[in-house]
């Protein structure tokens, strides 16, 4: 084999594997925990969903950026609830801890609901 062509393969193979790797530290940070608890424990969410079942990541719907104390993220989970399903944006601003500042719940065909944040 060539040696561009192994060099050629060995950088397929490395972005092929940077998206799983990114996905899971996605699912697996402070931020996703947050909104996963904000989710689970919101009265809206439950009274249009159902008591939440499950929250998922969707595999490219997350921006997180931060550094030290300060960030923000955009996440876009998947809902499962007792009765429904649906799709909630939520974004958050890192002061110290995550804190939600906008979170909308979207099923398809009705109007999108815009969820309370977080207290401060």
């Amino acid at each position: 084999m060539r040696k561009w062509k192994r060099w050629l393969l060995v950088g397929i193979a490395i972005v092929a594997l940077s998206y799983p790797v990114a996905w899971l530290m996605a699912r697996h940070s402070d931020a996703f925990t947050s909104a996963d608890s904000y989710i689970r424990g919101n009265r809206q969410v439950a009274e249009v969903l159902g008591p939440v079942r499950r929250v998922g990541l969707s595999p490219f719907g997350y921006s997180i950026r931060y550094v030290g104390a300060k960030g923000d993220a955009s996440l876009e989970l998947s809902v499962e609830g007792e009765r429904k399903s649906a799709t909630a944006y939520v974004e958050l601003q890192k002061r110290g801890v995550w804190e939600v500042n906008l979170a909308r719940l979207v099923q398809a065909g009705q109007e999108v609901t815009q969820l309370t944040p977080s207290p401060k």
